[in-house]
């Protein structure tokens, strides 16, 4: 039973600043949560002077530490994702400190990079990139090399293959277009960018097993690029935060349930862009890191949404709030992220392999059994 568009329940949110010590104030790095592992990587950006530092720092909900200091080399406006199949951070491209444009795919499993692969999508960076994990692919669109892309490729593991190259029923041409993937109807979801005439404000859905985008929304949020962009499984919406505008910087806060926008009024980060958000699918929350506030300073703090429902009770897993909370929805909820590979699933904890077994459902069970705290 798959959540239909729209299932999305108004909950309380709040961001909240945690005043923790970690990566250098930074713009336009990347994170992705590795799920394997229950952190999330950011990799890249660039610090005071236009430096691009090379090291990899990793979350684990509470501190950030220093994982690895040496490759893939310090770039700016690459692309990243996490490959649930094959437990592997994927980045693509990127404006590294020796070339514009680079080809590059790297991956990195915990404990270091591998150079994955350098032919497949032309060299690039601003590159959309999300992990459809229906599929086992991480799918790439757009990007800049010397000219603004419309293209979409998808990389399984080994090697890339180009889905298409930009028509009149697919997004048109941009750069810093945010993506994300929508696991509870398998799309990934893009917002906006910046077109050859400016900033955008269309909404677009990639079925990747019809290969064909489709536009959703053509209003909404101001038009914008460089914006944070994640996807919460929690409540089954895209989150967007930021971005640059036509003439500012934002600092608000949307959702994208499947069919419609809404703006989150919680307060929370100061206006920025090049700040990158990610899901932390094991503490329940978005996590977002620096980014270039208004006026041009680098920043370095950590903020961390969540929504009541979200985080303090494990078996409403549809997160809703009407009573009675706990129900048989929640069972067909937990299903569909079994099935999907979701660390949501993996109630016992466990990391050998296979993380997902039968002592999971055991383990919901007893959660279910036991109520909320």
């Amino acid at each position: 039973m798959l959540l239909a568009a729209g299932a999305a329940i108004a909950q309380p949110c709040q961001w909240d600043n945690p005043f923790v010590a970690g990566p250098e104030a930074r713009a336009g790095a990347k994170m992705a949560f590795d799920s394997q592992r229950g952190v999330i990587v950011l990799f890249g950006g660039t610090i005071a002077g236009s430096v691009r530092p090379e090291t990899t720092w990793e979350w684990d909900g509470t501190a950030w530490s220093l994982a690895a200091a040496t490759l893939p080399g310090g770039r700016l406006y690459h692309a990243m994702t996490y490959d649930k199949a094959r437990r592997r951070t994927v980045l693509f491209g990127g404006f590294t400190t020796t070339s514009n444009y680079s080809a590059e795919t790297w991956t990195y499993d915990g404990a270091a990079w591998t150079l994955a692969a350098t032919t497949g999508p032309s060299q690039r960076n601003a590159a959309g990139l999300a992990y459809d994990t229906a599929r086992s692919v991480a799918v790439l669109f757009g990007g800049y090399d010397g000219t603004r892309l419309g293209d979409t490729w998808e990389w399984d593991g080994a090697a890339w293959t180009q889905r298409s190259a930009g028509g009149p029923n697919d997004p048109s041409p941009r750069i810093y277009p945010p993506l994300a993937y929508d696991s509870a109807r398998n799309v990934c979801v893009l917002f906006g960018g910046n077109g050859p005439s400016g900033y955008l404000g269309d909404t677009w859905e990639y079925d990747g097993t019809a290969g064909v985008w489709t536009q959703r929304a053509s209003t909404g949020p101001l038009p914008r690029a460089n914006c944070g962009f994640t996807y919460d499984p929690a409540r089954h919406v895209t989150l967007m935060f930021g971005g640059q505008e036509p003439g500012s910087v934002g600092n608000d806060l949307w959702q994208w349930d499947g069919a419609a926008w809404t703006q989150l009024t919680d307060p929370g980060p100061g206006q920025r862009y090049n700040a990158p958000l990610a899901y932390d699918e094991t503490r329940r929350n978005a996590v977002l890191f620096g980014g270039t506030l208004f006026g041009g300073t680098l920043a370095s703090d950590t903020w961390l949404h969540a929504c009541a429902g979200s985080t303090t009770c494990y078996p409403n897993c549809d997160g809703s709030t009407s009573a009675p909370v706990l129900n048989v929805l929640d069972f067909g909820c937990f299903l569909n992220r079994f099935a999907a590979g979701d660390t949501y699933a993996n109630c016992d904890g466990s990391t050998t392999s296979p993380v997902l077994n039968v002592l999971d459902f055991g383990c919901f069970l007893n959660s279910f059994a036991a109520g909320c705290p």
